[in-house]
């Protein structure tokens, strides 16, 4: 489904929210975290930044793409959290897996589409 302006700047919105809360909780953290400090966490606004540029240039309408996003952006705050308290966890990485696995295949049908179209 082809997103219509006012879904784009809806969905817009939600992800630059995301952003900024995104960017403060990790701002807030790393101030208490005694110069402990974890790229994880301190670079965990891209993945919504990306999620929102991938929206923006392919106009993907997806739930699973928004699920994804958010899955691949709550590992990354955990792994900071883990890396700044000591702590190793390896169950996390399922969110990595499962929050790639639900980007891409928003991105597949959004490709299976184009291809049938042109065929």
């Amino acid at each position: 489904m082809i997103l219509s302006t006012l879904d784009i700047n809806k969905k817009t919105k939600h992800y630059i929210i995301g952003i900024i809360c995104t960017l403060v909780f990790g701002f807030i953290y790393e101030q208490f975290s005694h110069d402990v400090y974890s790229p994880y966490m301190m670079y965990a606004f891209i993945i919504p930044l990306i999620g929102l540029l991938i929206i923006r240039l392919l106009k993907i309408d997806s739930e699973l793409l928004d699920m994804g996003i958010i899955t691949i952006t709550l590992f990354s705050i955990l792994k900071g959290v883990f890396e700044i308290i000591g702590i190793t966890n390896k169950y996390i990485i399922i969110y990595l897996v499962v929050g790639i696995i639900l980007v891409v295949i928003p991105l597949i049908i959004k490709l299976f589409k184009k291809w049938l179209y042109y065929k």
